[in-house]
Formats: C-alpha cells, structure tokens, sequence
C-alpha cells in the first residue's frame, strides 16, 4: 500500500495543510490500496489559484 503525504500541485508534490490521512479503496475488492492527504479549502485554493 502506497501512503502519500503530498498533493500535486502546479506541478510540484507540496505538503498537505491537513495531517488526516483518507484511505484509497479497490471498488472490486475493498481493500485499501493507498492513503492521500485530506483537501482543506487552503489546498484547493492552491490547486485552482
């Protein structure tokens, strides 16, 4: 299971501004895949900025 920290942003991975991690699931199987960094409105602002 891969555990991102990050967000791609602007064509960088940038730190997320959330500590809270969300778990990635296979649709088939359930099973948690990956876990990626929770969005808050500062890193939306980033993405979209």
């Amino acid at each position: 299971m891969k555990d991102y920290r990050e967000h791609y942003i602007g064509g960088r991975w940038v730190p997320s501004h959330s500590p809270q991690l969300l778990d990635v699931h296979n649709a088939a199987t359930e099973e948690v895949i990956a876990r990626v960094p929770e969005g808050t409105p500062e890193d939306v602002e980033a993405a979209v900025a």
